[in-house]
């Protein structure tokens, strides 16, 4: 029975029914596999290919809102394990920090502050996993960087007239190079015994490190913190009472954990709210997509109330028949709304986001690991949303300002309106190389430390720092991609 009272012949139901488009397609693959078998098992192959790459595309997305969330991991506490060198302290202050620049003993006193106290202007994130002394060391550097990776790719500017050790901050700026960040490496040992003899002597000791950075002079440091240990080598004088360490290395096979200190603000709350809008959209939205029809049997015998009306509405009581035709993946990358949501919500986190992109994947080169590496990928893959929105805004624009004058007549709008998720996906593969992009960029790099020249003159200009000046290069394979 039709919803408007006639009833509907065998052949229209089955032809009107939702569904069909799933019965039509399955009825061409029948037919292609008895007239040609190699082509219909290289379509079947080619249709489970697109499918898995829908489900991965899914659980990307699940992922990224669940186990990237810096609101969950700060509220879950794994790191402020990171915290326990700091742990008795308020502040820096009485720590023989001295020889820092007035820069680096902020950063410090400031990130010792917001450790201890468990701030509300910082996440922390977990980013990857006889006599007795303790030993620390600080040091603080600005980090120059020179052009970026277009002027590398087709100038000579990364091998030609590099620094030298004794050069100061004006032979850098006159060499080409620029400030892009500063930072301060701090490194606490933990207590560990020493042998009175003077004999050098050796000791496998367990280590946090605490490197607080800045983008620009002045603004809040962002912190990387781990944990490892390290091999040292020590000469002990025992009339002196002095302790020197002649050498310290690294232990080979040993783990290092990541964390990281993110700042909070309102960006990142927007953010949050947004992609959560999104993700509530997507869902409700496809679910609804999928009762396209709603068979109705009408009794005449019966009256129903408008309450029951509007509740069969959203929840038909008789036959309610699921759509097949539009996956979710394919319902996500179609929605103007999610996706301007989503990809809304990645332009206010793509501070945090590129952060902890870097300082993974810097770790993550030497050892790979999965956990790790999915997720840098899921992070990266949030670029594609901007690809979508991209593509969106540009069919916007040009139907606004396109002189077709009827459907189809415009070829360009057929490019835009490509209904294949095939070349989306391939877009996304070249994502995953941001990364290894944002140190490419960057790899033309010199630190000037505070014992070879004061820092406190030296000025970190945003729009020279480290992620900022990547933004050109970045757009660039954007648009391209």
């Amino acid at each position: 029975m039709h919803p408007n009272g006639y009833r509907l012949s065998s052949r229209q139901s089955k032809r009107n029914a939702p569904g069909a488009y799933r019965r039509e397609g399955s009825s061409v693959l029948v037919k292609l596999k008895k007239d040609y078998p190699q082509l219909f098992y290289l379509a079947r192959a080619f249709r489970l290919c697109v499918q898995a790459l829908d489900l991965l595309a899914v659980i990307v997305i699940a992922v990224d809102a669940i186990v990237n969330s810096w609101t969950l991991n700060d509220y879950l506490g794994n790191g402020h394990f990171f915290l326990t060198p700091v742990a008795a302290a308020r502040s820096a202050d009485n720590t023989g920090y001295e020889d820092l620049s007035e820069i680096g003993q902020w950063m410090t006193n400031l990130t010792v502050s917001n450790m201890v106290t468990k701030s509300d202007n910082v996440y922390a994130v977990s980013a990857w996993r006889k006599p007795s002394i303790k030993l620390g060391v600080m040091q603080d550097a600005t980090t120059f960087y020179r052009e970026n990776a277009l002027s590398h790719a087709f100038t000579t500017d990364d091998s030609k007239n590099l620094a030298t050790a004794d050069d100061n901050h004006h032979r850098l700026l006159a060499r080409g190079y620029t400030p892009g960040r500063t930072q301060t490496d701090m490194r606490f040992t933990r207590e560990f015994a020493v042998e009175n003899t003077s004999s050098p002597q050796s000791r496998v000791v367990d280590y946090f490190r605490i490197c607080p950075r800045t983008f620009c002079s002045g603004c809040d440091p962002v912190s990387e913190i781990g944990y490892s240990m390290c091999n040292l080598t020590l000469v002990y004088n025992d009339s002196a009472k002095t302790l020197t360490v002649t050498s310290a290395v690294y232990v080979p096979g040993s783990t290092y954990e990541l964390g990281l200190m993110l700042p909070r603000s309102s960006f990142g709350i927007v953010a949050l709210w947004a992609k959560l809008v999104a993700i509530f959209f997507a869902v409700g939205g496809y679910l609804a997509s999928r009762r396209t029809v709603q068979w109705l049997e009408v009794d005449v015998t019966k009256t129903s109330s408008l309450w029951t009306r509007l509740l069969r509405t959203v929840m038909p009581k008789y036959f309610p028949h699921l759509s097949h035709a539009l996956p979710y993946a394919m319902f996500c990358y179609n929605s103007d709304i999610f996706v301007f949501l989503y990809s809304g919500s990645v332009l206010f986190d793509l501070q945090n986001c590129l952060i902890f992109i870097r300082n993974v994947h810097v770790y993550n080169t030497y050892a790979k690991q999965f956990d790790a590496t999915f997720r840098t990928f899921s992070l990266s893959t949030r670029l594609l949303w901007l690809n979508c929105a991209f593509l969106k805004l540009a069919k916007i624009l040009w139907h606004i300002i396109g002189g077709a004058s009827y459907c189809g007549e415009s070829r360009l709008m057929a490019l835009l309106n490509y209904s294949s998720v095939l070349s989306l996906y391939l877009s996304a593969i070249l994502l995953f190389y941001v990364p290894p992009f944002i140190e490419y960029n960057n790899s033309v790099t010199f630190d000037l430390v505070n014992t070879v020249e004061r820092l406190d003159g030296v000025r970190v200009d945003i729009f020279e720092s480290f992620y900022f000046r990547c933004a050109t290069s970045i757009g660039a394979g954007m648009v391209v991609n």
